[in-house]
């Protein structure tokens, strides 16, 4: 692809964020082959809308990274929603960390734990593509894997020092239960991933900044929004969403 099918590819995206119907696919030679290809659509993107205030990591069957940015207009502190202003919503609980710090390439997991706050946090999926689920995957990862909204709950900075027999996640939806699950083996995960990605970021920045989010991925299946979303991570803090039209 060259710059301007990279151009074209953003500028599909961009206009449905900004009320278009979403799109079936890209456009006819705008499709990325190439996880720089994406980056690069995405970065065309961000430097559109709004500064990539965090970082959304996923890991691939083969043990690649992936990241997608999270647009600072789009993380807000335990929000009320539209589900009419979004496609096909769905919700996810996450496990996120704040940068207290600057952190360089190559930066251990161990450093890692002294330079991030937690912050327990939903994933709001509202994708510019009408079937999200069925678009291949480095257009999906080209819209950020459908992100739209990043609701964040109170930060915990003691995280480390919490028991870990006691980091059980219950998720509830208009008063029923959604999930149980204890989160621990995958707090383990989280923060490895993390890791990984501070090896290198992907080849993309030298230095995650201070004050930088980084989000690890569903803890559960998404799943559908309710009027009043409760995730109690209990040492590590309660999270809610509000719907006003669920």
């Amino acid at each position: 692809m060259d710059i301007n099918a990279i151009q074209q590819a953003a500028d599909a995206l961009l206009e449905v964020r900004r009320g278009a119907p979403p799109i079936a696919a890209l456009p006819l030679g705008c499709e990325p082959t190439s996880f720089a290809e994406v980056y690069a659509i995405q970065d065309a993107v961000t430097q559109a809308v709004s500064p990539a205030a965090g970082w959304k990591l996923g890991k691939l069957p083969d043990g690649g990274l992936l990241c997608a940015p999270l647009h600072q207009e789009t993380i807000r502190y335990r929000p009320t929603l539209s589900v009419a202003a979004l496609n096909d919503p769905l919700v996810e609980a996450e496990l996120a960390f704040r940068m207290t710090r600057d952190i360089a390439r190559g930066t251990t997991a161990e450093a890692l734990c002294k330079a991030m706050i937690f912050v327990p946090l939903f994933e709001i999926l509202g994708s510019r593509f009408v079937k999200m689920f069925e678009t291949p995957l480095l257009p999906n990862l080209a819209d950020n894997f459908g992100s739209a909204v990043i609701a964040i709950g109170d930060e915990v900075p003691d995280w480390t020092t919490t028991d870990r027999a006691a980091m059980t996640v219950r998720i509830e939806g208009d008063d029923e239960v959604l999930h149980v699950l204890d989160y621990a083996p995958k707090l383990d995960a989280a923060i490895a991933l993390v890791a990984a990605f501070a090896e290198r970021f992907e080849d993309r920045f030298e230095m995650l900044p201070a004050g930088t989010l980084v989000t690890t991925g569903s803890m559960t299946v998404p799943f559908a929004p309710k009027r009043r979303i409760i995730a109690d991570y209990g040492p590590l803090g309660v999270n809610e969403l509000i719907f006003s039209d669920a």
